[in-house]
């Protein structure tokens, strides 16, 4: 509904204003647009097979970043990456992938697999990875700025 909506929206913002009718037309969007972003693509692409000028939309590209497209694509990502980063050891990593699917319900075990994987993010910046990190008592700002008297 939100594609077909979002293609309507266009025909009219076409009509509105025709000069921008002949620019190439370009989707993107990250996380939670990864449904977003392909779905009006794929409308725009079907319904341009059977418009007319007044309704056809110069598609050129559509992209997305980092998006989310299912649980069990992202969680099994997130593992990957912080394996591949080396955030997660070798034997954490392992036994993710032994006890967890992240298609059916999470087993006990593969839940204290998991519970290894997250403490690691207590420490480092997820969103991050190699950036400083600071203890909890003090602030970025304290730890980059210094006053004169006290370099």
């Amino acid at each position: 509904m939100t594609a077909l909506d979002a293609h309507t929206f266009l025909l009219n913002w076409y009509k509105r204003f025709p000069q921008s009718k002949s620019i190439e037309f370009y989707i993107e969007g990250e996380s939670y647009a990864g449904h977003y972003v392909p779905q009006l693509a794929e409308v725009i692409f079907d319904e341009n097979k059977n418009s007319t000028e007044d309704t056809y939309i110069n598609l050129e590209v559509f992209v997305i970043g980092n998006a989310i497209l299912d649980d069990e694509t992202d969680q099994k990502g997130t593992i990957d990456y912080a394996w591949d980063h080396a955030t997660i050891s070798d034997g954490v990593y392992n036994s993710i992938k032994k006890n967890c699917d992240f298609i059916s319900n999470l087993t006990e075990e593969c839940w204290d697999s998991l519970l290894k994987y997250y403490n690691v993010y207590k420490i480092i910046n997820v969103y991050s990875l190699y950036s400083p990190t600071y203890p909890l008592d003090q602030t970025k700002s304290t730890k980059m700025f210094c006053s004169p008297k006290n370099p």
